[in-house]
């Protein structure tokens, strides 16, 4: 049954609303629908109307009021969506002027937090956060071309560009003040410092010689570096400035004990520096007002005896450090310092003989109990699930170790921005096949911190590993490529456009986005479905564009058949599996879904942070899509066909909970919740290596009846068809479309079943209680993947059922 209204006049009426700052303008459409005194009470509003017809006034049957306007007859109102007309420096997102603009646009990362205002992410500054900043300041003309990173001038070096080069290098612990000027230490000259006049300078081919001591100007510690069993270290006073100190084989005895016999050499002699002092290790202690307590500190010793000699200094015995394990100095303690220093570590102590305690400054410190939340999505969970069973894992552990990460593979992640700068992403970003088309640049950075869909989207799917940031991406090698076509709101243009962007470079396209769930049916306008054409057939120098689509999250009030985008051929839906094998919560039913993935991911967020728990089909889709960049590292030759085949050959049902499970008609188990079952990036992988590619795709259309059928007391209706015609043309089937067209009085209402020749039941379309409104020949194109692998010939049937008594409905034609 239709109902229609009677005879009408319509008007409108404009209505002004107070406005807020950020709202220069807000109106709202009233239009009144006057009929006369004893025309049927029906409404007429649009669709789009927020609200709609006000009810009769019964009582005053000759005038009502409608939104303040008194209208002498029976009048119906319907009120339209607000006309905003946005101040300066303001932009629209959904029905408030909420966005600030900022022209020109914020650079690196810098966000527009009101009107032309940018704020800087740390180490930038400026109008439009322009000029990075270094502190400390470059020096000596150089230039800060990156947050703490100069750009030095030629001929000099350094974090702030503060030591000149030298070449050759200053010697003798001189420094390069400024290209080719060496500041020598006191007692050295010339270019290099290469001169010099004192002990040191003598001696510097054979000993090391430290500082002199503060409190005594000619005192000086010598070491020897020959001996690897122990360091020489000698206190001696000089007569002479010119005179030096040399030791003859009976300066000691055979325990090492000096014995105070030495040679006081000329200058013309000091090339004759005698070879024994290799096999000596001993300390000298200096006069009692130096302490016997900072001696030992000094020299790292214990004295031990003192000796009477006749030096100027009282030298004591020293008891030879014990040497361990091989030439390598592993038991010396300066050299396990000097480790910690080259590799960046603090040495934190010895533990036992030769072994050392290294701390890295910046690590987390490793915990005692896992985060099972955190890791479980990788790797099966574990025994305490629900149900005590094991559920299947998507094998990405197992792919990782057979040496597949994604790399070589660029996958395009289509939302609201990409933070291009996160530390757990910049690496893998791929700058020049990124770009914003609301703005019309090459950064897709989100237009706030609060805008992170995209940036959640991006980490899940290759985010970096093992920098203990955030978590590590599915495809941790590939590339990303930030795609921003929509900021609260796009259009079909821009769609378009960013479904074919750089299409040759990106291999797959991740989209966790669509049409309103609950209440409409809605999908890609035409210029976007020729788009998606254009991808599959041209896309990856012509094997295709792989486009991944996340199945909806309006639960079992929805139906996401009911969105274009997942019912078109040429996406790959995915849907989520909750902890415990079951359906997510939020998932809806489709029989257009594929596979599905795990969610509830630790991934990146905005202002370089991370998200503990990224789920919903949004999380699903770039699981999916990173999966599939293993499948194309392991064989680059697939086509986007072959992609849809293989997520079918090896997707699997086993431990996922669903009584909707069904065996298709060749054996192949199916859901509505699942598709064929949760994804195994390890078994993708293998099938991949020696896949067979799939022969060419085609389309046969079967044309179902025109007579209009009714439902009666039954509440349901049968229409068959017989596919003689396609069952000679195609071996095996892939997609169905039907394409239907019914009406009813409440779409919301109405359940469509489409049964196989092979007996296989696919449910096109469920109950979508928000649905309410009326159908009036109203066509769709649904689409299952239920038949996989089935051959089309024999007699199919399409059922219309709708359970509520009181209301009517019919459908005129079938599908194709």
């Amino acid at each position: 049954m239709i109902l229609r209204c009677a005879l009408v006049i319509a008007f409108q009426v404009i209505n002004l609303i107070t406005t807020t700052k950020e709202q220069c303008e807000t109106r709202t459409n009233h239009t009144y629908l006057v009929r006369k005194n004893n025309a049927p009470a029906h409404c007429n509003c649009r669709d789009d109307a927020i609200h709609g017809c006000s009810v009769i006034n019964d009582e005053y049957p000759d005038y009502y009021s409608c939104n303040g306007l008194t209208v002498y007859d029976r009048i119906q109102c319907c009120e339209f969506k607000h006309l905003v007309k946005c101040c300066k420096g303001w932009k629209k997102l959904y029905e408030s002027c909420s966005i600030s603009v900022c022209s020109p646009l914020c650079l690196n990362g810098g966000f527009c937090t009101a009107p032309y205002t940018c704020t800087c992410r740390r180490g930038y500054s400026g109008a439009v956060c322009q000029t990075p900043i270094c502190s400390p300041a470059c020096e000596n003309g150089g230039s800060c071309t990156a947050p703490g990173s100069c750009y030095c001038a030629p001929g000099y070096t350094g974090p702030s560009c503060s030591n000149g080069i030298c070449n050759p290098t200053c010697q003798h612990g001189g420094i390069c003040v400024a290209p080719q000027l060496c500041k020598c230490k006191p007692g050295y000259y010339g270019d290099q410092c290469e001169k010099g006049d004192d002990l040191k300078s003598l001696y510097e081919s054979n000993l090391q010689l430290a500082d002199p001591l503060s409190s005594i100007d000619t005192w000086y510690r010598i070491a020897s570096p020959y001996s690897k069993a122990c360091f020489l270290k000698i206190f001696i006073k000089l007569t002479d400035p010119d005179d030096v100190v040399t030791f003859s084989s009976e300066s000691f005895d055979e325990n090492g004990t000096f014995l105070g016999n030495y040679t006081t050499l000329a200058r013309d002699e000091r090339n004759s520096l005698a070879q024994p002092l290799r096999s000596a290790c001993l300390s000298v202690k200096c006069p009692e007002d130096v302490g016997l307590t900072k001696i030992e500190s000094l020299n790292t010793i214990k004295v031990v005896t003192k000796a009477n000699t006749n030096l100027r200094c009282n030298i004591t015995s020293a008891r030879p450090p014990t040497t361990r394990g091989n030439e390598d100095n592993k038991g010396v303690p300066k050299d396990a310092a000097n480790i910690a220093t080259r590799h960046g570590f603090v040495l934190n102590g010895e533990i036992y003989d030769n072994y050392y305690r290294f701390k890295k400054i910046g690590l987390p410190q490793k915990a005692t109990i896992p985060n099972e939340r955190i890791t479980h999505r990788l790797l099966k969970d574990d025994q305490a699930s629900a149900h005590k069973a094991t559920q299947p894992s998507m094998k990405i552990v197992e792919a990782w170790e057979s040496g597949y990460t994604g790399r070589g593979v660029t996958i395009g992640i289509v939302d609201n921005g990409v933070d291009i700068n996160h530390p757990d992403l910049k690496a893998n970003i791929k700058n020049g096949l990124s770009y914003d088309f609301m703005d019309n640049d090459h950064d897709p950075s989100p237009s706030s911190p609060s805008v992170n869909h995209g940036t959640l989207c991006a980490g899940t799917a290759a985010a970096v590993c093992n920098n203990t940031l955030c978590g590590c991406g599915i495809a941790y090698n590939a590339f990303i490529a930030g795609i921003k076509n929509n900021d609260g709101g796009t259009y079909s243009d821009i769609e378009a456009k960013s479904l074919v962007y750089k299409m040759n470079q990106i291999a797959i396209y991740s989209n966790s986005w669509g049409e309103s769930d609950d209440t409409n049916f809605g999908g890609p306008d035409n210029i976007v479905q020729e788009a998606l054409s254009r991808g599959v057939k041209l896309g990856r120098s012509s094997k295709g564009s792989i486009y991944v689509w996340a199945s909806g999250n309006s639960g079992t009030n929805d139906n996401c058949n009911a969105d274009g985008y997942v019912t078109s051929i040429y996406t790959i839906a995915i849907a989520s599996v909750s902890r415990g094998g079951y359906s997510a919560s939020y998932g809806e039913t489709c029989s257009a879904i594929l596979a599905s993935t795990y969610t509830d991911i630790v991934t990146t967020d905005t202002n370089g942070g991370c998200n503990k728990k990224f789920t919903g089909t949004s999380a699903s889709a770039p699981i999916a899509s990173a999966i599939y960049s293993l499948a194309l590292q392991a064989n680059e030759r697939l086509t986007w066909r072959d992609i849809q085949h293989l997520t079918v050959e090896t997707s699997s049902m086993t431990g996922l909970i669903n009584i909707d499970t069904m065996e298709n008609g060749v054996r192949r188990n199916v859901s509505h919740y699942f598709g064929f079952g949760i994804m195994s990036a390890e078994a993708m992988i293998n099938a991949a290596k020696n896949w067979t590619l799939v022969s060419k795709q085609i389309e046969c259309t079967e044309s179902g009846t025109d007579t209009s059928l009714t439902i009666g007391a039954s509440r349901e209706v049968v229409s068959n068809i017989n596919t003689t015609l396609c069952g000679d043309k195609i071996e095996r089937l892939e997609h169905v479309e039907a394409h239907i067209t019914f009406e009813c009085t409440r779409r919301g209402e109405v359940e469509l079943f489409l049964t196989s020749a092979q007996g296989t039941q696919s449910k096109l379309l469920t109950k979508r209680r928000k649905d309410i409104s009326s159908a009036t020949s109203f066509s769709w194109k649904f689409m299952s993947v239920h038949y996989w692998g089935e051959t089309p010939s024999g007699i199919w049937s399409l059922k219309m059922r709708v359970k509520d008594a009181s209301l009517a409905g019919a459908y005129p034609s079938f599908f194709r």
